[in-house]
């Protein structure tokens, strides 16, 4: 081979050596974890980053991730810094014992570089298993919808349950007392540590009725009270 010729595959190999050269960045995230119910801050929350996550085996083959991570807590403030080195796209995770994580446990992608006051919110699962005490005349029907979380602070957030799709129990025997937590079931009330709104439809003398209100229900624990209608 040639000098000039051997000189210019040398080139060429370098050159695509270079190109093959695994990129590695920096991401550093700065965040708080808030409870979605309160908005009070949650410490001692572990906060998970990662180099890439794996596909292998999904919708997308391959793996995609170095396995390199690096973890951090919130502090009483619920505040973190987390930092990792890596050549993929970094994720990040968090976890606390009861808490359910944001987005329903998915772990949620962020940029490279820095990301300052990332906001994530979890949530302190609660249920509510009341008992509804009829104090008026006597119901020919009742019908009981859980509707949701209910801000007392947002003047612009509506009572109205009027498109509650479905009601989660209907009674047609006339009683006193109306468990909906019979049979051991237990509903889901959702964010812990929050109002949640509740509906009923009632029935008397031939005519119908609307109530709507709502009970504070805190994180982690079932609403077991009586309430009179």
């Amino acid at each position: 081979m040639k000098p000039e010729i051997f000189s210019l595959a040398l080139v060429i190999i370098m050159i695509n050596l270079m190109s093959c050269e695994i990129k590695v960045k920096t991401t550093v995230v700065y965040g708080m974890v808030i409870d979605a119910g309160s908005k009070q801050p949650i410490d001692s929350v572990l906060v998970t980053l990662l180099d890439g996550v794996s596909t292998s085996g999904g919708i997308i083959p391959g793996n995609t991730t170095s396995g390199i991570k690096n973890v951090a807590y919130t502090d009483k403030d619920g505040k973190f810094r987390v930092e990792i080195t890596g050549e993929y796209s970094p994720f990040i995770a968090l976890s606390k014992p009861r808490y359910a994580a944001p987005h329903g446990g998915l772990i949620n992608s962020v940029k490279w570089g820095v990301e300052n006051s990332m906001l994530y919110e979890m949530v302190a699962p609660s249920h509510f298993c009341g008992k509804f005490h009829n104090i008026g005349d006597t119901v020919q029907e009742l019908k009981i919808a859980i509707i949701g979380p209910y801000d007392l602070n947002d003047t612009s957030q509506s009572m109205d349950g009027d498109n509650v799709e479905g009601w989660q129990l209907v009674y047609r025997t006339n009683k006193t007392i109306y468990d909906i937590c019979q049979g051991n079931r237990i509903y889901d009330a959702g964010i812990g540590n929050s109002f949640q709104r509740y509906q009923l439809r009632i029935k008397r003398n031939n005519s119908w009725e609307k109530r709507l209100d709502s009970v504070y229900i805190k994180g982690f624990e079932t609403y077991t009270d009586t309430i009179n209608f």
